[in-house]
């Protein structure tokens, strides 16, 4: 609960969800707006679903990122990318090890409900609806890897 709207507070800093989810508590230095908008939306799903399925998805949507964090590290080897200017990003096992994770990563998600894939889905088709609206409205706020 306390870790997770620390995404959407990052997106809305970039410009990608809407501004108010990036505003900080003055007093408590926290994403206090993104904790509450992530606390109403996790219990309009908990009032709508039962706890497995919420829970199958969470682990689907955590699981993209850990696909997304391995398909990153691929391109971060192969470009050489030298994080502060000191030795090039690399990782155990070299190229091999991102690769492994991706295989072990599908391997999990072959498991869930067609349900829950539809359910994945369209969370996947809103929260690409959000983004490219909030693109179109700032075409300023482009992710820093199409800023390169």
């Amino acid at each position: 609960m306390l870790a997770a709207p620390r995404m959407p507070y990052a997106l809305a800093r970039d410009g990608l969800l809407p501004r108010p989810l990036a505003a900080i508590h003055e007093r408590y230095r926290t994403p206090h707006v993104a904790i509450i908008a992530h606390a109403i939306l996790c219990a309009l799903l908990a009032v709508t679903g039962t706890f497995a399925s919420l829970a199958v998805l969470v682990v689907l949507l955590t699981l993209l990122v850990y696909l997304a964090c391995c398909l990153a590290t691929i391109q971060l080897q192969r470009r050489v990318v030298r994080p502060d200017g000191g030795v090039p990003f690399r990782v155990w096992g070299g190229p091999i090890t991102p690769f492994l994770a991706w295989a072990i990563i599908i391997w999990l998600m072959s498991s869930p409900t067609r349900k829950e894939f539809l359910s994945l889905g369209a969370m996947m088709v809103v929260a690409t609806v959000v983004f490219f609206m909030m693109r179109a409205l700032r075409p300023d706020a482009a992710p820093a890897a199409t800023q390169m």
